[in-house]
């Protein structure tokens, strides 16, 4: 695939602004560390960082639910699936790309290990193309399906084999 100029210097400067936005909360989060004062930091910030170890850190502060909430996550559909629950979540990313909005789909679900919430992007539609704005990604069972790898998005509850 060949990009132009344009494309290049679009990409240098999404990329750009990305290392920005993380240095930006790494630096808070250090300073925070130093002095115990968190209050620069908001829960959008979490979307700003590429260091998994440093997100981690910042979901944990806050805690999944509240970021969630302060998202204005919405509930698209839930089921419930060998007796664990699962919710389809929708809400608008906080990060603007190219001056646009994006929908963010997210399958939320219980660790049955851990007991831990724990939230899994999702693509918006069943082409694996992150980028289309369509929505067509609508079900629980739509989110597992393309989660298992299932491109008919008809999803098969495991059975346990003993």
């Amino acid at each position: 695939m060949s990009y132009g100029h344009r494309d290049d210097k679009t990409i240098r400067n999404r990329n750009a602004r990305a290392n920005y936005a993380n240095t930006r909360v790494v630096r808070l989060m250090r300073e925070a560390e130093e002095n115990g004062n968190w209050s620069k930091i908001t829960t959008r910030d979490v979307f700003s960082l590429s260091n998994v170890a440093k997100r981690t850190q910042l979901i944990e502060r806050f805690g999944i639910e509240t970021i969630l909430e302060d998202l204005n996550a919405q509930i698209v559909d839930t089921d419930e699936i060998d007796g664990r629950k699962y919710e389809l979540l929708r809400f608008i990313f906080p990060t603007p790309r190219n001056g646009r909005t994006i929908p963010a789909t997210y399958l939320k679900m219980i660790n049955p290990s851990t007991a831990e919430t724990c939230v899994e992007g999702v693509p918006n539609n069943a082409t694996n193309d992150w980028n289309i704005r369509e929505i067509t990604m609508n079900t629980v069972k739509q989110a597992l399906a393309w989660r298992d790898g299932d491109p008919t998005q008809q999803y098969i509850v495991p059975v346990a084999l003993t």
